[in-house]
């Protein structure tokens, strides 16, 4: 069934529903990035291409939209599909310089 291909507006009311209806059912897509698959909330990531927000811990995972609690950037929802987020352990992992 391709009923989760359907592209669907990020932010409209319609959208959001047909995910919620999804990860109900239990049938949610896999990220398409392979590494966010990996992820699960209370994971703490960084993103690669903003080393300054700085750590992040992941609230939420919802099909392909992932909420992370970035140190500099407040919360974030990543588009999972665009985004491949980079697993980080807190004070162990620095942040590259650049």
């Amino acid at each position: 069934m391709l009923l989760y291909r359907i592209p669907a507006v990020l932010g409209s009311h319609a959208g959001y529903r047909f995910h919620a209806l999804l990860s109900r059912n239990g049938d949610d897509p896999m990220p398409e990035k392979a590494g966010n698959a990996m992820l699960m909330p209370g994971a703490f990531v960084r993103h690669p291409d903003r080393p300054d927000w700085g750590l992040g811990q992941i609230q939420s995972m919802i099909g392909h939209r992932i909420t992370v609690n970035f140190e500099n950037a407040g919360k974030v929802l990543i588009d999972g599909n665009v985004v491949e987020l980079v697993p980080a352990e807190p004070g162990r992992d620095a942040a590259p310089q650049s």
